[in-house]
């Protein structure tokens, strides 16, 4: 298959969930992880492989097996590691053995040329330590091509993201400005590939502009250390200190936040918040609605109906597709279905990650007015 898929199967004590995964990572052609992954997390936590697996099928509500598995015979010493639940730890242990495993590949997404000749095998070691500090070895073999493309997806998708908000600010405000100076800083900044592509994403938006003398957006690189030099640089950190310097009461700058100006000194609403039509995601509130003003949602014909949100500006593009995993859903209830053309459900944000949502027509609306009274929804 192509592109970069992932099944994740949240399985329960006899549901069979192992042969399910095996027989559709068969099927589909991608790899089943089950017992590399749990061997992984059981040399990083110091728990022998064979209570991971026997708990991954156990029910994780059992009070007698959190009990008589207590934290003393795993060999931990912490208070707060001592108390938690047996399945809590196992999680605990599986993301940090992601989280190192991660980390390794951390030269990789940034191309330091230093170690770059670590990759040139296709394959990493990796040292998870127990809780007794026994070293375990583990060799992780991977594709370099694989890798790139997957790598390279996340950045483009970063960088969509900024661009799209970029984008907003100019459509929304109408500022007007000739000269934009971009700063990029942190370490992922400096990687060869995000260079690329952002200046690739930003190119595009100057072939946009017409009637323009000269380029508009100016990128800030990262400056690279060369040799040893003990002089500080100015760099994209140093500026931030500085405007902060300037910005603050008394200093030279004023910034006026519009978002506050707007909301009576509250931030911007934080969600796009729409529905799926054809498996595509249409945004109907976002921040530049306001607070407080009711926008027509869906008609009131079912008791149930879903509601999709999400923090990422592209998804006002188009082509958010319903299985992207930045988009949340949630269940909003009303008291019967109208089967009148006249009656809809209404929402509208009340506070940064905060909505309410009614039934009621265009008329009463306007009155704010209700068929059935608003209901809180909280976007987490």
């Amino acid at each position: 298959m192509k592109g970069n898929l992932v099944i994740t199967i949240g399985r329960q004590a006899g549901s069979g969930g192992k042969k399910i995964g095996e027989l559709l990572a068969k099927e589909l052609g991608i790899k089943c992880y089950d017992k590399e992954l749990l061997a992984a997390a059981a040399k990083n936590s110091g728990i022998c492989q064979e209570l991971f697996e026997s708990h991954d099928e156990r029910p994780t509500n059992s009070f007698l097996y959190s009990l008589v598995m207590d934290t003393y015979s795993l060999g931990y010493t912490s208070s707060s590691y001592l108390d938690m639940p047996i399945n809590h730890k196992i999680f605990l242990a599986q993301f940090d053995a992601i989280k190192q495993i991660a980390e390794k590949f951390r030269g990789f997404w940034e191309e330091d040329e230093l170690q770059k000749e670590m990759y040139t095998p296709e394959e990493i070691g990796v040292t998870l330590l127990s809780s007794k500090a026994n070293s375990e070895n583990i060799t992780l073999k991977f594709k370099i091509e694989n890798c790139g493309e997957v790598i390279n997806t996340i950045i483009r998708k970063g960088i969509e993201n900024f661009i799209s908000h970029l984008k907003l600010v100019f459509k929304d405000e109408n500022l007007g400005v000739d000269k934009m100076e971009i700063f990029l800083s942190g370490n992922s900044s400096k990687s060869k590939r995000f260079q690329k592509m952002f200046k690739e994403e930003i190119q595009k938006i100057e072939d946009s502009i017409k009637n323009k003398k000269e380029n508009i957006f100016n990128i800030n690189y990262p400056i690279e250390k060369i040799g040893k030099k003990d002089t500080l640089e100015v760099n994209a950190k140093t500026g931030t200190a500085i405007g902060l310097l300037e910005s603050r009461k008394g200093g030279r700058f004023k910034m006026i936040a519009k978002d506050e100006e707007k909301n009576d000194n509250e931030i911007n609403f934080r969600y796009y918040v729409g529905y799926l039509k054809d498996r595509k995601f249409i945004e109907v509130l976002d921040y530049k609605v306001g607070y407080d003003n009711w926008i027509k949602f869906l008609d009131a014909s079912d008791i149930e109906s879903e509601i999709y949100y999400t923090p990422q500006a592209n998804s006002i593009e188009g082509g958010l597709s319903g299985d992207n995993a930045y988009l949340k859903r949630k269940t909003i209830r009303i008291s019967k279905d109208y089967q009148d053309d006249e009656t809809y459900i209404y929402i509208r944000a009340t506070k940064p990650d905060i909505i309410e949502y009614c039934v009621s027509t265009d008329k009463k609306i306007k009155k704010n007015e209700f068929i059935e009274e608003a209901q809180k929804l909280e976007l987490v």
